[in-house]
């Protein structure tokens, strides 16, 4: 269907396992039955299954598709086993569940992918996994998604990739809830819960990412060094947000280090466990600023329960 269809036109699949992997190269929409009945039963029915070598769907050539009301599974690839997008292209992707591949979306070379209303799940790789990955793409959109169980990062965001992450649960991901790395998102109402990670649970700001977090909760997220939030050589500005029942085995809510000079304005960061000796707050070689927050009830085994 894709092959004759011409530019602009919609294909709407039908309930079913469709198995192959999909190249696109046409602004088209491609979506089930959701689209015109809003009927959820659909997302789960009709299936676009890949052939297990090789991302599901393809996206290049500076196109803008959408694909709506689809599952996409049994993708591999190195990045991206789900929807692989690049080329300056800027697609739409709603309404869909992504599970079961070697990693979720994988958005690069200009890039712009708006993602909403999806379910990005149980996506594994050895090397990769994350839910989304974002390179080089300046102003993708995340809006209302659930990114959850996956072996990477729930979202990866690296050169210059400055998403915009709105009204999200990121959680249960084994490799940080957010990874930033020379990227400044904008991050608003979301909840970064109970994920896992080397360097931090949470989220990593990392070389010269300078996000805005918004009324966001990081909760319960465990680091083998930082459990909450890790800043290095960055300056994210961080307001009204809760860092709680975080867990580190060097630090349980925050560390700030290496010329990190981020902002906290009217944040709660309580109740965070450290093994090692410091509770709620690191500072190292940084020079943080802290705005009318509240520091309570932080413990460290070994340490300083406080700052």
């Amino acid at each position: 269907a894709c092959n004759i269809a011409a530019n602009s036109d919609t294909i709407l699949i039908s309930p079913g396992t469709y198995r192959g992997n999909l190249s696109l190269d046409k602004n088209l929409v491609i979506a089930s039955l959701y689209l015109t009945s809003n009927d959820t039963a659909y997302l789960d029915s009709t299936i676009l299954q890949g052939q297990g070598d090789g991302c599901v769907v393809e996206i290049f050539g500076g196109i803008s598709p959408t694909f709506s009301g689809l599952t996409i599974t049994n993708g591999r690839q190195d990045s991206g086993g789900g929807f692989r997008i690049r080329n300056n292209s800027s697609p739409s992707i709603l309404s869909c569940k992504i599970f079961g591949n070697s990693g979720g979306i994988y958005c690069t070379e200009g890039s712009n992918a708006i993602i909403a209303d999806c379910r990005i799940y149980d996506n594994h790789s050895e090397i990769g996994g994350e839910g989304i990955r974002f390179r080089d793409c300046p102003r993708p959109q995340i809006i209302r998604t659930h990114i959850s169980n996956n072996s990477g990062a729930g979202i990866s965001c690296q050169g210059n990739s400055d998403a915009q992450i709105v009204d999200c649960i990121i959680e249960q991901n084994q490799k940080k809830g957010i990874n930033l790395s020379n990227s400044s998102p904008t991050i608003q109402n979301c909840f970064i819960n109970g994920n896992a990670g080397e360097i931090v649970g949470g989220i990593g700001f990392l070389e010269g990412s300078n996000a805005v977090v918004i009324n966001c909760s990081i909760t319960g997220n465990r680091g083998e060094a930082t459990g909450g939030i890790a800043c290095y050589n960055s300056s994210p500005q961080i307001s009204e947000t809760i860092i709680s029942g975080n867990f580190g085995g060097s630090v349980g809510g925050v560390k700030c280090a290496f010329n990190a000079t981020p902002v906290f304005n009217n944040c709660i960061i309580n109740e965070n466990i450290s093994t090692g000796i410091w509770g709620a707050i690191l500072c190292y070689e940084c020079s943080p600023l802290f705005n009318y927050c509240t520091i309570r009830g932080n413990i460290s085994s070994e340490g300083c329960a406080g700052i």
